[in-house]
């Protein structure tokens, strides 16, 4: 190119292109030249030209051909350039038929290869006319889609309050402001230690808590001791005994004597038993802690 656009003859260009080449392309054109000097211009570019083109096996170039494919970062034109870089060593009989069935088995575009296919007669440049159209409709649709799913930034604006608002707020800072402790029922939280740490709460008898606020189940208010009928004698001169009040732990038993005979004397749990050789009616222990005896019985035996 740059002897075009200095427009210099043969007998010029020889000397600018060793003058250009430097010394290496000096000593490479010694040991090219076998005619002896002087050369001529277009001996020494093909001298040149083949002592730098590496030696190729068309075999192995038409390989590299049929296994050619196209990256999805490759453009189609880019990939149509490639393949004809790897078919100028091939030595095809029909290059444009080559490259075209490559172009098809190698192409990324699952869609441009169906768009060719169901055409019966595609030039060549009418498959890179649509492989482009192809590749600009994947990226415009890919630029859509992640401008449509990128969340839009909301603008803050100034809420009006409702009423129901307003109460809501100031019953939060009421119960804020009114919050007392559960152990000594003062407010809360304290400046320094809780003054019911330590003493001891005179309902319960626990630390840490005044009595105003224990919430002990004996905090209730006592109820009445309870009377209740404890069991039942028999007395063998059919008299009554004396009631016995036990008032013990606020509970009060009293026994009563019945007659032989009555109703009730028929439904308790009794049997009979021998007191030195005398029989004696007995109630059947129901638990108690003592036995019970009629005094007129144990007098005989005291």
């Amino acid at each position: 190119m740059y002897f075009v656009a200095t427009t210099l003859d043969n007998d010029h260009r020889h000397p600018m292109l060793l003058h250009l080449g430097g010394a290496a392309i000096h000593k490479i054109s010694k040991s090219v030249n076998e005619e002896g000097p002087p050369f001529t211009y277009q001996y020494l570019k093909s001298a040149l030209t083949a002592h730098f083109e590496p030696l190729a096996n068309p075999d192995y170039e038409r390989f590299l051909l049929r296994q050619a494919r196209q990256p999805p970062e490759e453009s189609v034109h880019t990939f149509y350039a490639r393949l004809w870089d790897l078919a100028s060593t091939c030595t095809l009989p029909d290059v444009e038929d080559e490259l075209q069935a490559q172009f098809i088995q190698g192409c990324y575009l699952v869609k441009l290869r169906e768009n060719i296919l169901q055409a019966p007669v595609m030039s060549m440049a009418n498959m890179l006319t649509l492989g482009r159209s192809r590749e600009l409709s994947k990226m415009h649709a890919a630029h859509m889609e992640a401008a449509l799913q990128k969340p839009v930034k909301a603008e803050p604006v100034n809420a009006v309050a409702t009423a129901h608002a307003e109460r809501r707020k100031s019953k939060q800072t009421t119960n804020t402001m009114k919050r007392t402790c559960y152990t000594c029922g003062g407010s809360y939280p304290h400046q320094g230690q809780c003054l019911a740490q330590g003493k001891r709460c005179t309902n319960c008898n626990k630390l840490n808590h005044f009595t105003k606020v224990c919430r002990s189940t004996s905090s209730k208010t006592s109820k009445p001791p309870k009377t209740r009928q404890a069991a039942q004698i028999h007395t063998s001169d059919d008299q009554e005994g004396d009631m016995d009040d036990d008032e013990s732990e606020g509970t009060v038993h009293v026994i009563h004597a019945m007659q032989p005979g009555g109703s009730l004397w028929k439904r308790i749990p009794k049997c009979n038993i021998q007191v030195v050789e005398k029989l004696v009616v007995a109630l059947i222990d129901t638990g108690a802690s003592i036995n019970i005896m009629a005094l007129q019985v144990m007098k005989p035996y005291s």
